[in-house]
């Protein structure tokens, strides 16, 4: 299916996202992880360079320099040759009142969701993707379709990112770049999903009381996994996708129109 094709994903050492550069691996494809923690980095590129067979290296960069990004695209395209998918995956975020937040609190949430995924999506459109064509997938967050206690830094961050796909799917489709983004609902093993079942580091019993109440009360009666969104993610990416564009797909089991927020007590 990705035969000879290149994968860029940023934030591709977390564990969500490396299902996406896994999967796309064992379908034909070679992989170019962005990542600031280096050490990861490493570790992840030969672990799936082991599994797949297939060629992955790891770029270190901090979403937060612009003026690094041009740089590692350069070297990603030496190295492999072509850019075919780009996947802005990078992302901050934690659980605080709107009144809580600091200045540069709600500003590092925004470089590393919106603004990276701007400015990264512009650097390899310009340096490969307008003469060659290609596809970019937007990993979103269902956080401000409807407001989300205590992420009002993320909700706008991600607003913005659904803002971006829709806009860059407009501006680039005449040249053969399609445009999407992937919105995952609760998603089993996440950092964010352990947050969310033990908020005060409780152990034993509560805590799976805890979950099995919230699952009761999605239509599928699970959390999501992270092949859900690797799949979605490809699927956006292929063929079978072609005349899909400017579209964010919510990968969330029906969640978004059963609970609008978090179980959360209001303070």
């Amino acid at each position: 299916l990705f035969n000879g094709k290149v994968l860029l994903l940023t934030g591709g050492t977390s564990y969500m996202l490396y299902q996406i550069a896994h999967d796309f691996m064992m379908l034909g494809g070679s992989v170019a992880l962005v990542s600031r923690r280096k050490n990861e980095l490493d570790k992840v590129a030969e672990e799936l360079n082991l599994k797949t067979g297939r060629k992955a290296k790891g770029y270190e960069l901090n979403l937060k320099f612009p003026e690094k990004y041009d740089e590692v695209v350069d070297k990603v395209l030496q190295d492999f040759g072509r850019i075919d998918l780009l996947v802005n995956g990078a992302a901050g975020n934690f659980l605080a009142f709107a009144e809580k937040l600091s200045y540069n609190a709600f500003k590092t949430v925004l470089e590393i969701d919106t603004i990276a995924t701007f400015y990264m999506s512009k650097i390899v459109y310009t340096k490969w993707m307008k003469k060659n064509g290609g596809n970019v997938v937007n990993i979103s967050a269902n956080l401000h379709i409807n407001g989300t206690l205590m992420n009002s830094h993320a909700a706008a961050a991600k607003a913005g990112v659904d803002a971006l796909t829709k806009t860059l799917a407009l501006e680039w489709g005449p040249w053969g770049v399609r445009v999407n983004g992937v919105c995952p609902g609760f998603i089993d093993g996440t950092e964010g999903m352990d947050r969310l079942f033990n908020p005060n580091n409780q152990k034993g019993n509560d805590v799976h009381k805890h979950k099995d109440t919230f699952l009761k009360l999605l239509p599928l009666q699970r959390l999501g996994t992270r092949n859900n969104i690797s799949h979605a993610v490809l699927f956006l990416a292929s063929d079978l996708a072609s005349y899909i564009t400017a579209q964010t797909l919510e990968v969330d089991g029906g969640q978004k129109n059963i609970i609008p927020n978090f179980l959360v007590q209001y303070p």
